[in-house]
């Protein structure tokens, strides 16, 4: 998303392209051609976040749209863990983690790592229920350093709606 031009971009810009940024920026191109895209916005106040998350999304979104905050938010951190059964199997890392303590560790370790990141994601429902997000994330690592990820996340839920598997394929190695 662009969320600001400066002015001698914005001077050399023709109106066609003008017109395209502001349908950009307000949503009107990017709900168009991607209506399944949900994008996480830190600045908004936190009831207009949880709201825009929950309201006609999966619970892999809310899961994505968790992550960016749950790197200074332990409350978030917390909802995002409630996404996931309690016998769930989190295949992400080298080592897969099953169950709620595992998975809650495997996280807290995760997020610990990094001081922002920022995700986006388009998610699809497959035939058989099961869940899958394209998604890329950009990031800040405690040591300053910045890194880009991406991937492909498979998620099967339970009959509660949680996750009972998650399973990440990286189509593109942090760094």
């Amino acid at each position: 998303m662009v969320e600001s031009v400066g002015t001698g971009m914005t001077a050399a810009m023709g109106e066609r392209d003008r017109s395209l940024q502001h349908r950009h920026n307000s949503g009107l191109l990017s709900a168009r051609l991607q209506p399944r895209l949900i994008v996480h916005e830190p600045q908004h106040d936190e009831e207009s976040v949880t709201t825009n998350m929950i309201t006609g999304s999966t619970a892999l979104d809310r899961y994505m749209g968790l992550s960016d905050r749950a790197v200074h938010d332990g409350a978030a951190l917390d909802e995002a863990l409630a996404l996931f059964a309690a016998d769930a199997t989190v295949e992400i890392g080298p080592e897969p983690a099953h169950g709620s303590e595992a998975i809650a560790a495997f996280y807290r370790a995760h997020f610990a790592a990094h001081t922002e990141m920022k995700h986006f994601w388009n998610t699809t429902v497959l035939d058989d229920g099961a869940l899958r997000a394209e998604w890329v994330c950009a990031a800040r690592k405690t040591d300053g350093s910045l890194i880009t990820v991406a991937g492909v996340e498979h998620a099967t839920l339970d009959a509660q709606g949680l996750i009972s598997h998650l399973h990440n394929e990286f189509t593109r190695l942090p760094g």
